[in-house]
């Protein structure tokens, strides 16, 4: 008897031949396609820039409201690429992969969690509080955190300051929701950036013959000649557009040692003031190129510009550069 009610139950869901309501999903949504040798996004230019290394923010830190969206990332060496430091450097060695983070397009800003103990630097700081000092640490990819953190690059809601906001160029972290494949933003972080560098690799090589003819031919007898090619990227992320923008920079760079005269202060130059002795200055030149591309909240490709290959020549040293990884475009 419970056989065949069961069985005209059955029958029953399935009237006039339809088939029944399929399950709803759950979980997270799903993977988006590669984005590796896709076909060009909606929007795509070539831009012949004047300088590459203009296209990196220098000491850009808009002060952020007690909760913001973006993108935490472990400084230095990346399997994508070199961070980009504020004061357009990259970050090369790999003893500095402390979480960093970004947002709108700014300087990435130094990250300190409210903790108890741990991480790399723990101690008591007076960081854009009202009361007196609060324990806090800095972490990187491996530490063991409370927040949750653990990728290399991820999307981060970030609760900053108790919800205070910043009054400075380094985050007080009081409370942190990751965003990777939620409703926020379908794709993984650390894949999409990983399959850009993989999308930018293509249109370097593309352009390899434009970068070799942008390289200056060699003008300065140098002394501990070195050449090398760095490749660096900026991710960031747009909420109003709920975007994740990448940039990405290649450097090929030809460096060594010259010799040049110190300048003179107004009381040394007399008419029988002899010059300083010659100083040693790190003169380089080279070639760069970038891409800048953006990525949809659904892990869609939607921007893309190929800023052109450029020449460039740096002098680093004293009344040269504030930086040695200051690498101006002239």
């Amino acid at each position: 008897m419970r056989r065949a009610l069961l069985l005209i139950f059955v029958v029953g869901c399935y009237r006039d031949g339809a088939a029944p309501d399929a399950p709803r999903t759950t979980g997270r949504p799903p993977a988006p396609s590669s984005l590796v040798g896709a076909a060009r996004p909606p929007s795509y230019e070539e831009v012949q820039a004047v300088a590459i290394s203009r296209l990196i923010p220098e000491s850009d830190w808009p002060q952020l409201q007690g909760r913001v969206v973006g993108v935490v990332f472990a400084a230095g060496p990346q399997q994508w690429g070199a961070s980009i430091n504020n004061l357009r450097g990259f970050d090369t060695l790999p003893d500095s992969e402390i979480y960093r983070f970004s947002t709108e397009g700014a300087s990435s800003y130094g990250l300190y969690w409210r903790a108890k103990r741990g991480g790399q630097s723990f101690d008591r700081r007076q960081l854009c509080t009202a009361g007196g000092p609060v324990a806090s640490t800095t972490y990187k990819p491996g530490d063991e955190n409370q927040y949750g953190v653990a990728r290399r690059a991820m999307l981060v809601e970030l609760e900053v300051n108790g919800g205070r906001g910043t009054c400075g160029t380094d985050l007080l972290v009081s409370g942190a929701t990751i965003l990777d494949r939620t409703d926020a933003a379908h794709f993984d972080t650390e894949d999409v950036l990983r399959q850009l560098r993989g999308r930018f690799n293509e249109t370097v090589t593309a352009h390899a013959s434009d970068l070799s003819a942008a390289m200056l031919e060699q003008h300065k007898r140098l002394e501990n000649e070195k050449r090398e090619r760095v490749i660096g990227a900026m991710p960031t992320w747009l909420a109003a557009e709920r975007q994740l923008e990448v940039l990405f920079i290649v450097r090929d760079e030809h460096s060594g040692t010259t010799y040049g005269y110190g300048a003179m202060s107004s009381s040394d130059r007399t008419l029988f003031a002899r010059p300083a002795p010659p100083e040693p200055i790190l003169f380089a030149h080279g070639a760069a190129m970038a891409v800048r591309y953006t990525v949809d909240h659904t892990g869609k490709l939607v921007g893309e510009t190929v800023y052109l290959p450029a020449s460039y020549t740096a002098h680093r040293g004293r009344d040269y550069g504030r930086a040695e990884d200051d690498w101006y475009g002239r």
